[in-house]
């Protein structure tokens, strides 16, 4: 794939530690036609040996400090197979928005998940959380190649003052 055609979606401004390197090694041939086993099977991978965590903490982990934890919250995982997607030419950007969950009844919190672009299809979605494609029930709120361009609330302020920030957030099943 062309990188100028890719405007930052393949960018890694991160190191990758050797062990993710290792773990990549089988997909670096990969043929332009065939990206959804690999990407599957790199999906399946993150989804059964990294523990999905709720953390309320704005921050996201490294990639590689992810990588060595083996656990870390959406957020993490997104960016971490993000990186490694990127690190294999596969364009992949950050997804924020909801998955709706009719068990939860009206309470939902924002959630993460990655896209990457296949050829013919465009933007194709994976839950690394949840160890699947995405589907109708993942509501998209912001996509961007930069996780911090997701945030809900980007910004700063300076002076004697605070800030509060309460939401709430109903997704109803037609």
């Amino acid at each position: 794939m062309n990188r100028q055609e890719h405007f930052g979606y393949l960018s890694i401004n991160q190191s990758i530690s050797p062990e993710m390197q290792a773990l990549l090694l089988p997909y670096r041939s990969l043929p332009p036609n065939e990206l959804l086993t690999p990407v599957n099977e790199i999906l399946q991978l993150i989804n059964q040996h990294w523990d999905h965590t709720v953390r309320y903490a704005e921050d996201i982990h490294e990639p590689s400090d992810c990588f060595q934890r083996k656990n870390g919250s959406c957020r993490d995982l997104s960016w971490m197979m993000i990186t490694m997607l990127r690190s294999l030419g596969i364009p992949a950007r950050f997804v924020s928005g909801y998955a709706f969950n009719p068990e939860l009844g009206e309470g939902h919190e924002l959630h993460a998940w990655v896209e990457f672009i296949a050829p013919g299809a465009g933007w194709v979605g994976v839950d690394p959380s949840a160890g699947i494609f995405t589907n109708e029930a993942y509501i998209p709120v912001a996509a961007s190649k930069d996780p911090k361009k997701t945030l809900p609330v980007y910004g700063s302020y300076r002076g004697g003052v605070s800030s509060r920030l309460e939401t709430e957030v109903k997704i109803i099943e037609l």
